[in-house]
C-alpha cells in the first residue's frame, strides 16, 4: 500500500460537495462505535465523498486505501496499524489478534478510520481479518468503508444492532435538480432544464460523467452545451474512453460479451437474456454485474437495467464489432424475443433500430404503442419516408403530439390520420381521440356537465375546470379513471385531505393504468408539498419524472419537473431555481403547450409569493390568470386571483367577493384562503381550512412580507445614483476609477443578465483597440470584485460575457421598475393597473445613474427609462382622475411633467384636475406654463 497524504485528498472535484450533506445525513455515523459503508462504481465520486467527509471531520481521521497487494492478514494488519488515528508503535507485521490486543491497551482511543477500495481485497484472508477487526475493535473507533462492490462484512447484522449505515451507488447519483444546481452554482455554466434532465438520465447522475461533460463543453454557449447533451454517449470521446478503460477493460470476457449482446433489451430479466443468447445462467451474470456496481441496477432482483450512458456506449460498440448488417440482425432477433414476452414498446424500438418498419407498424396497429415510445426526441432513429403513407403510424404521431401537450398539432395530425384510411372502426377511433383533445383547446365549446360523463374520462375534469366543480361523491367501487378524476377535483377545490387520500389509493394500486397513476402522483405531490412535506415531495417527483418519461408521458414529466423545482424553491429558499421554471414555461410556449405554460406560470407565482417576493409574484399570478381565462379554466383563474390577494392585490371587499365566488364554485380551500386575507374573518377562515386540510398558515405568513424592495436584504440601485447595499450596509462605489464605476453601472442596470465583453468594451472604451480594451476590462472587473469581496454579490464570468450575480432576496430597482410597468400594461382590471403603476413610480427615485453621462449606452437607457416613468405617471394620473381620486391624480400628473415637461397631455390633464378641484387659478397657471414650454420649443 502506498501511504496517502490526506491534504492531497482534500482537492476533490466540485460535484460531490453538493450532495455530501445529504449523504452524510444518510450515513449518520457520527456517534462513537458506528460503521459506514459506501458501495459505488468507478466514477461515482465514492473516494471524493470519503475525502470530503474526512475534511469536515472534527479531528483528522486515519486513512487506508487497499491495493491488490494487501491480500494477506499480515499486510492488512501492518497498514491498519499505521492508519488508526492516535495509535503508534507497531513497526512490524503482526496478527489481527495482536493488533486488537494492543489497541485495547490504549486509553481513550477514538476517532475516524477511513478504509477505501476494499474491493481490492474481496475474498482474501485480508477481508476475513478485516471483519474480525470490525467486530472486536475499540468501541470509540468509528469506521467508514468504501468499495466498488459489496463486502463480506456482515453489514445486515450491524445495521440490525443500530451501529451501521450503508450508501450505495444509487444514493450517490445526482438528482436532476442537483445537476441543475451543479452547473448553475459550481460550474457557472447553466444548462437549460430540459438539457439538465436529459444529461441526468444519460449519465445516470454519475459524477464522473457530469465532470467529463463539463470538461468537454467548458466555455461553450448554452445552445452548444444543449446540443452536446443530445450527442452524449453516442459520440463523446471522453465518456467512451472512460467507460472503456474503467468499466469494460477489467471485465471477464463472459461478462463483457453478455453486456454487449443484451444492451438491445432495454430492461432485462434472466429469462429474456437466456432466450436471446440461447443459453442459461443469465441470472447469475446479472447478479454479479449488479454486485460489481458496473452501471447495472435493479429494484427487485428480477428486472435489471443498464445506465443509459453505458447502454448508448454498448450500442455503438455492437455496431463497430458486428457491422451495420450484423447489428440490424441482432436488433431484429431482440425485437422478436421482446415481442414474445409482451415487451411491445421495447420490441418496437428494437425493430426500428433493425430498420424493420413493417414490424413497427404492425405493433403500433395491433397494440396502440405510441410513436414516442419508438422514436423519441433524442433516440437517434430517423423515420423513413414510408411513415407518411402508413395510417397507423400517422395515428401514433397524433397521439405523440397529444402526450407532449401540443394539442392544436395533435388535432391536425388526427385529421391527417383520419383521412388516410377509410376503414370505419379506424375512423371512429381517430374521431374519438380527436374529440377528447379538442375539448382542451382554447375557445372550444364548453362541455356541459351532464354530457361530460360520456366519452373520454378527461372530459369530466375539463368541464369542472370551467366551474363550478360538481359535488364530490366518494366512490370506492368506481373505475380507476373516475376515482382519479375525483381525487384531482378534490385537489383543485383545495380539499387537500380528501385529495391526498383519494390519490394515494390510486398510486398504491399497481393495477392502475400508467397515465392515471402518473397524474395521481403529480396531484399527490402538490398536496404533500402544500402540507410542508417539500423534501419528501421533491424525491417522489424525481422518481415520477423518470417513470413518466419511461412510460411515454412527456407532458406529465415536464409538469412534475417544474413542480419539483418549485418545491425546492420554497423548501430550500433556492430562488435562483425560478429561472429554470421560467425557461420551462418559455419552452412550453414554444411547443404550443398552453396548458403547461399556464400551469407553470401559476406555480412560479405561488413560489415567488411563498419565497417573499410578492411584487414579482403578482405579475406572474396576473399572467397565469389571463392564460387560464383564455383556456376557459375559471376555477384555476380564481386561484390566481385569490393568491394575488396575498401579494397586495385587493381590498377587503375584493377578498369577500372572491370568497363568495369560491363558495359558489364549491372550492372550500380557495374560500378559506380568500377569507384568510380578511383580518376580521380570520377565525372563520381557519375553521374552513381545518375542515378541508388546507395549509392557510403558510400563506398568511407570506401576506406579512413587505410589498416593496427589501433594502435590508440588499440589492443594486441605479435610480438617483449608483448604490449597492448588502445586509443594511452601503458599499462606496466612489473608490472605483471612473471607467470601472461605469462598468459596474452597466452590470448593475442589467443585474442577473449577461453582458458580452465586446459590448462592454465598445460601451466604455469606444476609441480603443480590442486588445487594450480587453485588458482594461479585466482590470476593471478585478477592482469591482475587490469592492464586492465579502458580500454575496459577485461579478461572474459566463463564457464570453460578464454578469452581476445577486443572491436570493437581493433586489434590482431597474428590474423591479420594469416588471411593474409590464404588469400594469398587461393588467385587465383598473385596480390592478393603479397598484402596479404606483409600485413602479415608488421605485423610480431619480434619473438612471446621473453621474455616468459619458457612456452612450447608459445615456440612452436613462432617456428610455425616464420616458417610461413619465408615461406611466401620465397613465396613472388619467386613470385616477377617471376614478375620482383627484389628489393622487394631480400628484401623478406633476410627476410626469417633472420628468417630461415637453408633453401636451399632462399639462392639459393637470389643468383639468385643478378645474375639477375648483382651483381655477392653478388651472390657469398650468395653461400658461404649458404655453411657455411650447414657445421655448418654437411651437405655436
Amino acid at each position: 500500500m502506498q501511504p496517502l497524504v490526506l491534504r492531497e485528498k482534500l482537492r476533490p472535484p466540485d460535484p460531490i460537495g453538493l450532495v455530501r450533506p445529504r449523504l452524510e445525513k444518510q450515513l449518520s455515523f457520527e456517534s462513537a462505535g458506528t460503521v459506514g459503508l459506501v458501495v459505488a462504481p468507478a466514477g461515482s465520486g465514492k473516494t471524493t465523498l470519503l475525502a470530503q467527509i474526512a475534511a469536515h471531520a472534527s479531528r483528522e481521521p486515519g486513512w487506508y486505501r487497499a491495493t491488490a497487494d494487501d491480500d494477506t492478514e499480515a499486510a492488512l494488519v501492518a497498514n491498519l496499524a499505521r492508519a488508526v488515528p492516535g495509535f503508534t508503535g507497531l513497526d512490524c507485521p503482526l496478527t489481527m489478534s495482536d493488533l486488537l490486543a494492543r489497541l485495547e491497551d490504549v486509553d481513550g482511543l477514538e476517532g475516524l478510520l477511513i478504509c477505501d477500495d476494499l474491493h481490492e481485497i474481496a475474498g482474501t484472508p485480508a477481508e476475513r481479518a478485516l471483519e474480525r477487526f470490525v467486530d472486536l475493535r475499540p468501541r470509540g473507533l468509528r469506521l467508514l468503508f468504501g468499495s466498488r462492490r459489496g463486502s463480506s462484512i456482515n453489514m445486515p447484522r450491524l445495521r440490525g444492532s443500530g451501529v451501521a449505515a450503508e450508501v450505495d451507488g444509487t444514493a450517490l447519483r445526482f438528482r436532476p435538480w442537483e445537476v441543475e444546481e451543479l452547473f448553475e452554482k459550481i460550474y457557472r455554466e447553466p444548462l437549460r432544464p430540459d438539457a439538465a434532465a436529459i444529461l441526468t438520465r444519460r449519465t445516470g447522475g454519475w459524477a464522473a460523467g457530469l465532470q467529463l461533460f463539463h470538461l468537454a463543453t467548458a466555455g461553450r454557449s448554452t445552445g452548444a452545451r444543449h446540443q452536446a447533451v443530445l450527442e452524449l454517449g453516442a459520440s463523446s470521446r471522453l465518456v467512451r474512453s472512460y467507460l472503456t478503460r474503467h468499466v469494460l477493460a477489467d471485465l471477464p470476457d463472459e461478462h463483457r460479451r453478455f453486456l454487449l449482446r443484451t444492451c438491445t433489451l432495454d430492461r432485462l430479466t434472466a429469462d429474456l437474456c437466456d432466450e436471446l443468447l440461447d443459453t442459461a445462467g443469465s441470472a447469475r451474470i446479472l447478479s454479479e454485474l449488479e454486485l460489481r456496481q458496473l452501471f447495472v441496477s435493479t429494484d427487485d432482483g428480477i428486472e435489471y437495467r443498464y445506465h443509459e450512458v453505458l447502454r448508448l456506449h454498448l450500442e455503438q460498440v455492437i455496431v463497430e464489432e458486428l457491422g451495420h448488417a450484423g447489428a440490424r440482425a441482432w436488433y431484429a432477433r431482440s425485437g422478436e424475443v421482446l415481442s414474445r414476452h409482451g415487451r411491445l414498446r421495447s420490441a418496437a424500438r428494437a425493430f426500428a433500430k433493425a430498420d424493420n418498419w413493417a414490424r413497427v407498424s404492425q405493433i403500433v396497429r395491433e397494440h396502440s404503442v405510441e410513436i414516442g415510445d419508438v422514436v423519441d426526441d433524442h433516440g437517434g432513429i430517423s423515420a423513413p419516408n414510408s411513415w407518411s403513407r402508413d395510417p397507423w403510424i400517422a395515428l401514433a404521431i397524433a397521439r405523440r403530439h397529444a402526450r407532449h401537450g401540443q394539442l392544436a398539432d395533435a388535432v391536425d395530425a388526427y385529421q391527417v390520420a383520419h383521412d388516410m384510411h377509410d376503414e370505419p372502426s379506424y375512423r371512429r377511433q381517430c374521431r374519438a381521440e380527436s374529440e377528447a383533445v379538442v375539448g382542451w383547446l382554447p375557445r372550444a365549446r364548453p362541455i356541459p356537465q351532464r354530457q361530460s360523463a360520456q366519452g373520454h374520462w378527461s372530459a369530466r375534469f375539463r368541464a369542472a375546470l370551467a366551474g363550478p366543480i360538481p359535488p364530490f361523491i366518494e366512490d370506492q367501487t368506481g373505475d380507476d379513471a373516475g376515482r382519479t378524476v375525483n381525487g384531482l377535483l378534490a385537489l383543485v377545490a383545495g380539499e387537500l385531505g380528501r385529495a391526498g387520500s383519494s390519490l394515494g389509493r390510486i398510486r398504491s394500486d399497481h393495477t392502475v393504468a400508467p397515465l392515471l397513476s402518473a397524474l395521481a402522483g403529480v396531484g399527490l405531490a402538490i398536496a404533500d408539498a402544500a402540507n410542508s412535506a417539500g423534501e419528501d415531495a421533491a424525491g417522489v417527483l424525481g422518481e415520477l419524472i423518470v417513470v413518466a418519461e419511461g412510460d411515454g408521458f412527456p407532458w406529465v414529466a415536464r409538469v412534475a419537473h417544474a413542480l419539483q423545482e418549485v418545491v425546492l424553491v420554497v423548501g430550500q429558499r433556492a430562488v435562483w431555481r425560478l429561472a429554470i421554471c421560467t425557461q420551462m414555461k418559455d419552452d412550453c410556449d414554444v411547443r404550443g403547450d398552453r396548458w403547461g405554460s399556464a400551469f407553470l406560470t401559476l406555480m412560479i407565482g405561488a413560489a415567488r409569493l411563498l419565497s417573499g417576493d410578492p411584487v414579482t409574484a403578482a405579475i406572474d399570478l396576473g399572467d397565469a390568470r389571463k392564460r387560464f381565462v383564455e383556456l376557459d379554466a375559471h376555477v384555476l383563474a380564481l386561484w390566481c386571483q385569490i393568491l394575488d390577494l396575498y401579494a397586495g392585490g385587493g381590498t377587503t371587499a375584493v377578498a369577500a367577493e372572491l370568497a363568495a365566488t369560491a363558495d359558489e364554485f364549491r372550492m372550500r380551500g380557495a374560500r378559506a384562503l380568500a377569507l384568510g386575507a380578511i383580518e376580521s374573518r380570520a377565525a372563520e377562515a381557519q375553521s374552513v381550512a381545518s375542515a378541508c386540510g388546507f395549509p392557510l398558515a403558510a400563506f398568511r405568513a407570506a401576506q406579512a412580507t413587505p410589498h416593496s424592495v427589501d433594502i435590508q436584504s440588499g440589492g443594486v440601485f441605479c435610480f438617483g445614483g449608483l448604490r449597492i447595499e448588502t445586509a443594511g450596509a452601503a458599499l462606496d462605489a466612489g473608490v472605483l476609477r471612473p471607467q470601472a464605476r461605469s462598468l459596474l453601472g452597466i452590470l448593475a442596470l442589467n443585474a442577473g443578465r449577461p453582458c458580452r465583453h465586446e459590448f462592454l468594451e465598445d460601451a466604455i472604451w469606444p476609441d480603443v483597440g480590442h486588445k487594450v480594451a480587453s485588458h482594461r476590462l479585466q482590470v476593471a472587473v478585478s477592482s469591482i470584485r475587490a469592492l464586492l469581496a465579502g458580500t454575496k454579490i459577485a461579478v461572474e464570468r459566463a463564457g464570453d460575457a460578464y454578469r452581476l450575480h445577486l443572491p436570493d432576496h437581493c433586489s434590482s430597482d431597474v428590474r423591479t421598475f420594469e416588471d411593474n410597468v409590464n404588469r400594469a400594461h398587461r393588467s385587465v382590471e383598473s385596480d390592478d393597473r393603479i397598484r402596479f403603476r404606483a409600485r413602479a413610480l415608488d421605485v423610480y427615485r431619480g434619473e438612471l445613474l446621473p453621474n455616468e453621462g459619458r457612456v452612450e449606452f447608459i445615456a440612452a437607457e436613462r432617456e428610455r427609462l425616464r420616458t417610461a416613468a413619465a408615461g406611466i405617471a401620465l397613465d396613472q394620473a388619467a386613470e385616477l382622475w377617471r376614478a375620482g381620486e383627484l389628489g393622487p391624480a394631480r400628484q401623478a400628473a406633476e410627476l410626469s411633467l417633472r420628468w417630461e415637461p415637453y408633453q401636451d397631455r399632462p399639462w392639459e390633464l393637470l389643468a383639468l384636475i385643478h378645474s375639477t378641484l375648483g382651483d381655477h387659478t392653478a388651472a390657469e397657471r398650468a395653461r400658461r406654463d404649458r404655453a411657455k414650454v411650447r414657445a421655448a420649443m418654437g411651437v405655436n
